[in-house]
């Protein structure tokens, strides 16, 4: 399946990378976030349904880095894609309670 980002998750993973090279003046920290993302992908391409599904939201959610990420998709079995919609931190509000 085609893996597609949301412009709201495109831009808080960008957000995120900036925030940690800020924080800590080197890049170290956001390619890890990067490599850690891109491998998350690939495993969400492969298994889409492999991860925890949230019913009350209709999205599949799966943590990366030990918990320190979550990425938030839906898959639309129609289009033979998924769609990334959010890319969260793990230390932000929950997005279980920001959409419920």
């Amino acid at each position: 399946m085609e893996l597609i980002w949301s412009k709201n998750a495109e831009n808080s993973f960008l957000e995120t990378l900036d925030f940690w090279y800020e924080h800590n003046g080197s890049y170290e920290y956001p390619r890890k976030i990067i490599i850690e993302t891109e491998k998350a992908i690939e495993e969400i391409k492969k298994y889409p349904y492999s991860v925890r599904y949230l019913a009350e939201l209709g999205l599949h959610k799966k943590a990366i880095m030990k918990g320190r990420f979550l990425l938030y998709y839906q898959i639309r079995e129609a289009d033979a894609m998924i769609e990334l919609l959010y890319f969260r931190s793990s230390k932000q509000q929950p997005l279980e309670e920001i959409l419920s």
